[in-house]
């Protein structure tokens, strides 16, 4: 399957993976183009490995490649291009998925993060177990308390920034503060009060 995208940007893939998979989709960055191809195979119960991955490409093939199933995707990032394009393309999946029950192996915290993160945006304090119903409904596979926990995390870093930056930029604020302001004095405690 090729694409027609002839344009100079990005394609317009949406990341839900409800669309087909096809050669010449781009993507501004390596994990965009891993979240295009972990939620295509969540929403078609099929599972793959990653056979090569380093800074210009990443190649899957299904768990059950060989007489099964022919399923692979290479996606590469060309010296000549900003963008990851999806370079080779042998799909869909013709094996019979087995339907798993509780988890799916690609649904990790990137690709839950990515689905909650408009929830995260508008309330920050939503409950985990609100995110876990959210992420059940949309993909159907019940994901563990922490699992959700830590994509809800790493959402409100996208948002807010990480503990570790932000508690570097006081100690840079507090030593500024010192400077432009002689005689006052301030101390970071080491448990952060």
């Amino acid at each position: 399957m090729y694409s027609s995208n002839a344009k100079d940007g990005p394609s317009s893939y949406p990341l839900s993976g409800e669309m087909e998979l096809e050669i010449g989709l781009k993507f501004p960055n390596r994990e965009t183009a891993m979240l295009a191809v972990k939620n295509y195979n969540i929403r078609r119960s099929a599972e793959y490995k990653v056979v090569e991955s380093d800074q210009s490409r990443y190649v899957c093939r299904c768990k059950q490649f060989g007489d099964q199933c022919r399923w692979m995707v290479r996606v590469a990032k060309t010296r000549s291009s900003r963008f990851w394009k999806f370079r080779k393309y042998e799909g869909p999946h013709s094996c019979l998925a087995s339907l798993m029950s509780q988890d799916h192996a690609q649904l990790d915290s990137n690709v839950i993060c990515q689905h909650i993160f408009p929830m995260v945006h508008a309330d920050a304090t939503i409950c985990v177990k609100v995110l876990q119903g959210s992420v059940e409904s949309a993909y159907g596979y019940k994901v563990s308390y922490k699992k959700v926990w830590h994509a809800k995390q790493k959402a409100i870093a996208r948002i807010y920034g990480d503990w570790d930056e932000s508690y570097d930029q006081l100690r840079r604020y507090l030593n500024a503060l010192q400077a432009f302001l002689p005689g006052i004095t301030c101390v970071l405690l080491s448990n952060g009060l």
